[in-house]
């Protein structure tokens, strides 16, 4: 049997019964791609993707290589991507002259929000910061202090799409900032127009709920992705790994919520499967309303 039919009948396999998953890659049958990963550091092997785990420096191009080349099939209709966040950090330089983390911790630091950081184990202590999840798969220790995201993990913990860390606080004074059509301590970080046009509806008559760079409410309402007494005006981002915030310009509120719901691992949804982050929503708009 040649090798594109095997693995063409394992997928299949895979597809039909998801407990094969595990089974198939697991820590025990994992074998690295050649000049790939190291335990060790060493000049070719730069990039630390866990505690003793570093990715090859040139993988990087390999990472955008294959965003680029991923296939766009517009008969497919809407698929979630971020993708073309990976490649904020590359490209925002040309705009603003500064490194993208530059950016925006300068940004940052005038919102008063100090602690929202890449990679804080360069600032804080394990002790301030909650760990994420214990990879058996990938990198196969406890993810404590890295960004969880395994794309963002390769990329040296800095990219558009995944990384940031953060106190709800000072996540707080982000969203506050947005809730303020872009200004914040009299200053106006963002164009008010441009917050409404990122913050709306982008294809309502396809009944797609995406903003841009924000989720909004489902036009189907068993579709429990915000909270059920949010408006057509609210928007809001659920994070992979637990973290939920939410705007409302109708009622002036906007809420962070951070859980961990892959901790330890992600086998437990109770989380997701109680929807409780939405729920704690409907509870703080009975009390505006």
């Amino acid at each position: 049997m040649s090798k594109k039919k095997y693995n063409a009948m394992l997928m299949k396999a895979i597809k039909e019964d998801k407990t094969l998953w595990k089974e198939t890659l697991s820590p025990a049958t994992l074998v690295w791609k050649k000049n790939t990963l190291s335990t060790k550091p060493s000049a070719d092997f730069t990039v630390q993707v866990a505690d003793t785990l570093w990715l090859h420096k040139d993988y990087r191009e390999t990472i955008f290589k294959a965003i680029k080349d991923s296939p766009v099939k517009p008969e497919q209709g809407y698929v979630y991507s971020d993708l073309h966040y990976y490649a904020y950090p590359t490209f925002m330089p040309r705009i603003t002259g500064m490194p993208w983390e530059d950016y925006l911790k300068q940004t940052y630091k005038q919102l008063g929000a100090t602690t929202l950081t890449y990679n804080p184990l360069r600032f804080y202590p394990k002790s301030q910061i909650v760990p994420s999840e214990r990879d058996t798969l990938f990198r196969k220790t406890l993810i404590h202090g890295r960004v969880h995201d395994e794309g963002a993990g390769m990329l040296d913990g800095v990219s558009g799409h995944a990384g940031l860390f953060g106190n709800a606080n000072d996540l707080m004074k982000l969203m506050q900032m947005y809730l303020q059509k872009g200004s914040y301590g009299g200053t106006q970080f963002i164009k008010p127009e441009v917050v409404e046009e990122c913050t709306k509806y982008q294809f309502p008559e396809l009944k797609n709920r995406r903003a841009i760079a924000f989720d909004k409410i489902d036009f189907n309402p068993k579709v429990a992705n915000g909270p059920t007494l949010a408006t057509p005006e609210s928007y809001g981002h659920s994070g992979f790994t637990g973290t939920f915030v939410w705007v409302d310009p109708k009622y002036n509120f906007a809420y962070v919520f951070l859980s961990n719901r892959v901790y330890p691992t992600r086998d437990n949804t109770k989380i997701s499967t109680l929807n409780l982050r939405t729920a704690i929503g409907d509870e703080i708009y009975k009390i505006v309303k």
